[in-house]
């Protein structure tokens, strides 16, 4: 068994359920050493041909011992030889689960506000994705191999739940422990020969997110799985900058901080991203442009120039982001339509959903991640035209 398994293990087993006990373990013939992770360690066989458990251990060690603190042979150098103060486990695993696992090389991070739309929004399309479009998609879930275990697994989980209900799902927690990687492996079934993709969505709640803004009391930051995939030019990054009609002015305001940030600290990273801008809740929005600009009164949904319209007028700093983007072959404009709003038992709910604009979004981003376009061959074409 590696050593980073034992460990998840031992901790699940302490923290959810003292309980429990795996079947693996049951069948080991060593047990546990001590009490220490010191001694879980050291009583775990490693598989020497894994690099990837050889880098858990290394990063352990060094978050034990930082090498400003060990002899020249890179062991512990104390006057009384022993060892540093013991890390707890649960630490050590919180630091882990900041960390994505690099499952894809395909990331897509939706950027907002709180309450803006941003889970709302890829949950939606794992939704669209798994159980209604033309794909044979999955989630890729990989246990043993990174710090998230099956937490993806079960986002995953209650996201289908809600949407099979027409419900929304809840925003994600405040909590660094909390930030997810759902990585799906996604095989279009129109076409021919239209590659597979491999993508990576990340969740992260909007008070992260707004923490790049400078203010008095603070310079700007981001929480280091965000800023470590701005630092990435080995992956694909697609940015979705949310458009959130209940924060008005204050979207420029995040959005053009955020461009400083990476412009400061990641320069030439936008060069290496694609960029969309995705105008949240567009019956709200509508709304909100008909107050303000009453010419509009005439239209009755946001789609086409008016959302153009809208982001010129509304937030006009990020239409100025969007023209001025690198390449303007690898930016795009959208609204979603959800479907049919209203409540049920003091919930808001979906009554008839639409699909309509999320299956143009995945066309969008499926282009962009693979440099091919989606849609039926012409075969398939004329197989349709016989069936009318």
């Amino acid at each position: 068994m590696a050593r980073a398994d034992a460990i998840w293990k031992r901790l699940r087993k302490s923290r959810d359920n003292p309980a429990w006990e795996d079947s693996s373990e049951r069948g080991e013939t060593r047990r546990w050493s001590g009490d220490t992770i010191e001694g879980e360690i050291a009583d775990v066989e490693l598989p020497r041909r894994r690099d990837y458990d050889q880098e858990i251990e290394a990063e352990f060690e060094e978050y034990k011992h930082p090498r400003d603190e060990r002899g020249p042979d890179g062991h512990d150098d104390y006057d009384d030889g022993g060892y540093a103060e013991e890390v707890d486990v649960n630490e050590w695993a919180r630091e882990q689960r900041r960390k994505f696992a690099g499952q894809t090389s395909n990331y897509l991070l939706s950027f907002g506000f709180p309450g803006s739309g941003k889970t709302t929004f890829q949950s939606f399309l794992v939704y669209y994705l798994t159980h209604i479009g033309p794909f044979d998609a999955h989630p890729r879930i990989n246990p043993l191999g990174n710090a998230q275990g099956w937490d993806p697994m079960v986002t995953f989980n209650e996201w289908i739940r809600l949407w099979h209900q027409g419900k929304f799902p809840p925003a994600n927690p405040v909590d660094e422990r909390d930030i997810r990687e759902l990585a799906l492996d996604i095989q279009p079934l129109q076409g021919k020969r239209q590659p597979p993709l491999e993508l990576s969505l990340v969740e992260v709640s909007g008070e992260f997110m707004a923490r790049v803004i400078a203010e008095r009391d603070h310079d700007p930051d981001l929480v280091d799985a965000v800023a470590n995939l701005f630092g990435d030019d080995q992956i694909n990054l697609t940015l979705v900058f949310i458009i959130d009609p209940d924060h008005g002015d204050e979207n420029d305001v995040l959005f053009q901080n955020l461009v400083t940030f990476l412009d400061v600290h990641f320069p030439g990273a936008r060069e290496r991203m694609s960029l969309a801008i995705m105008i949240s809740k567009p019956e709200a929005s509508l709304q909100l442009l008909q107050s303000r600009y009453p010419e509009y009164n005439h239209h009755t949904e946001l789609r086409g120039d008016l959302c153009e319209d809208y982001v010129r007028l509304m937030a006009p700093r990020t239409h100025r982001i969007l023209d001025s983007w690198p390449s303007s072959q690898r930016v795009q404009l959208m609204t979603l339509h959800l479907g049919e709003l209203g409540s049920q038992d003091g919930e808001p709910r979906v009554h008839r959903i639409d699909y309509t604009d999320i299956e143009a979004i995945f066309g969008w981003l499926y282009s962009q991640f693979t440099g091919s376009g989606l849609g039926p061959s012409v075969w398939q074409q004329f197989l349709e035209w016989l069936r009318r």
